[in-house]
């Protein structure tokens, strides 16, 4: 009997999945929900044409308000609609220090990846994503916070297809099934 019991306690242990959370603007949809075909226990919490340094007191009060506690890793996808200029790069990055330590003060032990904009297909909104992505990683780098850039996997250039399938929608910035498939990949390998 006490090994029957050995036996159940260490399947039980071993089959129980962290639960997640992805936080952000419109990508995190696709790429929470590819996510969630690998860890059911995977919440997807988004806000479409979210703009992080115009609404992040709106993110501050939900994480304020939520319970981060029930998560042991959390995805914050956010950035793709933040189009800053390199004089706004230490701003932002403050911005972000202090968005993160507030999750930090909810939630000492949650695992936070910050997930980096990709480029899009509009040249000039890629330079002022590059220093939208400067800013992220300035910020999160000093206090141990990761960050992933999708375009290690799209490239970094502009692309619309990875192997001659779609990563991108016709809008040039959304990204698709395959392009979240993609990223999902990127972020439990690492």
């Amino acid at each position: 009997m006490f090994k029957l019991i050995i036996f159940i306690f260490c399947l039980l242990s071993f089959s129980v999945e962290s639960k997640i959370l992805f936080f952000g603007d419109s990508l995190t949809y696709v790429i929470g929900n590819a996510y969630k075909k690998h860890n059911n226990d995977t919440d997807v919490i988004y806000n479409v044409g979210f703009s992080f340094i115009s609404n992040h007191e709106y993110m501050f009060n939900y994480i304020d308000n939520s319970n981060l506690n029930k998560y042991d890793k959390l995805f914050i996808v956010f950035g793709t609609n933040d189009f800053i200029h390199s004089g706004d790069i230490d701003n932002y990055s403050v911005l972000s220090i202090l968005f993160v330590s507030r999750i930090l003060h909810h939630n000492k032990n949650i695992e936070i990846t910050w997930i980096l904009p990709p480029t899009v297909k509009n040249d000039r909104k890629n330079e002022l994503i590059q220093h939208t992505k400067t800013a992220i990683k300035k910020g999160m780098k000093p206090i141990g916070i990761r960050t992933v850039d999708p375009d290690t996997v799209f490239g970094g250039d502009y692309r619309e297809k990875v192997d001659n399938k779609a990563i991108r929608t016709a809008d040039g910035v959304h990204i698709t099934n395959y392009g979240a498939n993609l990223i999902v990949d990127l972020i439990q390998g690492i």
